[in-house]
């Protein structure tokens, strides 16, 4: 079967690994190998045949514009490839954004408003072979208030992926990250007019195979998670520190070489590195998420990907009940002309929180999105997303709804710049818990 025939490019298979063990578990005892085979996939090298575009990639947004791509510098860094390689691309990029933001803590009263200016570097390092690919990117973002300074933050990322052709129908992937990240103030689990910003570090691996013979594809996909919280003033966010483990397969099977059908079953594992948080609870839990869909694309007008089915997750504390129901994803971009995307999306899952005798976060989401080219260099996008949250065990359920809207020029391809438009709302049944914000950013772009 052509690359041009499968419409699964997207549907590759993960199976990952944390690089700690969390408390003896079984699931944690399989990391160090699981981890180990990841990096040797990732830093062997990583094949990535040339796949068909599918409509997604020719988003008003996504699609490729030559004349604005970066140049980036070429190296060879002293390694040999193969027959017609090109070595490797590097290629820096840096981002300032002034911003004005209406409530920067969020709160229901009293709002405080400040300016900002935020600083936002990436380098990334890309192989130029004709037939294999890795790559690293180092990322950061520095956030600076005028006069709210409190609430300055920092993230960084290094991140790293490869992939490798086994043969012409088996192929694998490999992924690794580490860095350092903030919780939005937005966030459900964001105390409400706390003075700092809540900051953790998080690692990720994953392994990717797939293996698609004749019409049949079949996909095992995996993820490890580590996440340390760190302590922000008074608040001690020890017990939200956590290893979180995911395994999936998927079978499908290709139907007139725009379709795919398939079943998708998930399994997941939650640690959490104290044994009972700060208010007694014990926050460890497992479950699944079982689900069959399609997956249809019409090269460069339509791209589904839709599945339902249910959900379960049980928790080790007897206080906590089990949070199951309906499960859903759904991801769709569609280009009815070349001048405009639509984008579609929704979803269902359980989420974490360590909030006082809640169990865990039930988020039903779905989201709707436009993309129009006024320009062949000048662009307007909007979203607009819907979101419920359901605190399981508890009373608290939140409608949250954020929506943007901006404008991108391309100037050339050194530099572009955006402006955009946020709103975000919520209405919580839990007194304080309701807010009201709205942000202005101006984003200057320059890479090389």
């Amino acid at each position: 079967m052509t690359d041009s025939a499968c419409p699964i490019q997207h549907a590759g298979l993960v199976v990952a690994a944390g690089a700690k063990e969390g408390r003896g578990t079984g699931a944690s005892r399989l990391t160090p190998a699981l981890t180990a085979l990841a990096v040797v996939v990732l830093l062997v090298s990583a094949a990535a045949p040339a796949f068909a575009q599918t409509a997604r990639d020719l988003s008003v947004m996504r699609r490729p514009r030559p004349e604005f791509q970066p140049l980036c510098f070429l190296t060879d860094l002293g390694l040999t490839g193969e027959e017609g390689a090109g070595g490797f691309r590097v290629c820096p990029r840096v981002q300032v954004t002034g911003g004005y933001d209406d409530n920067v803590f969020r709160t229901e009263d009293d709002a405080e408003g400040d300016a900002f200016t935020r600083v936002s570097p990436r380098i990334a390092l890309r192989s130029n072979w004709e037939n294999h690919a890795v790559g690293v990117e180092l990322r950061g973002d520095i956030e600076r208030y005028a006069d709210l300074t409190n609430n300055d933050w920092e993230d960084f990322e290094l991140r790293g992926q490869g992939r490798l052709d086994v043969r012409e129908d088996l192929y694998a992937r490999a992924t690794a990250s580490v860095g350092r990240f903030h919780e939005d103030r937005d966030d459900p689990d964001a105390p409400p007019g706390v003075a700092g910003v809540n900051q953790f570090y998080k690692g990720e691996e994953g392994l990717q195979l797939t293996y698609q013979p004749t019409d049949l594809v079949f996909r095992l996909e995996g993820r490890a998670r580590q996440i340390d919280w760190r302590k922000n003033g008074f608040i001690d966010n020890d017990d939200r520190d956590r290893h979180e483990y995911e395994v999936s397969f998927r079978a499908g099977m290709e139907y007139a070489e725009e379709f795919l059908f398939f079943v998708e079953p998930a399994y997941n594992i939650r640690r959490y590195r104290r044994d009972r948080d700060f208010e007694g609870f014990e926050r460890d839990s497992q479950g699944f998420d079982v689900r069959a869909g399609v997956l249809y694309d019409v090269s460069g007008l339509t791209f589904l990907e839709a599945s339902a089915g249910y959900f379960r997750q049980d928790f080790a504390d007897r206080r906590f009940e089990t949070a199951d129901g309906v499960s859903v994803q759904v991801d769709m971009a569609w280009n009815p002309t070349e001048l405009l995307t639509v984008n579609m999306g929704a979803g269902r899952s359980v989420e974490e929180t360590t909030q006082l005798g809640v169990s865990s976060i039930v988020a039903s989401r779905a989201t709707l999105g436009f993309e129009y080219e006024i320009d062949y260099n000048l662009m307007f996008d909007t979203l607009g997303t819907f979101r419920r949250d359901d605190f399981e065990g508890g009373s608290r359920q939140d409608d949250n709804i954020f929506a943007r809207a901006g404008l991108t020029y391309l100037m050339n391809e050194y530099l572009s710049w955006n402006a955009r438009y946020l709103y975000a709302r919520r209405s919580s049944s839990l007194a304080g818990n309701d807010f009201t914000s709205n942000t202005l950013l101006l984003t200057l772009r320059g890479q090389l």
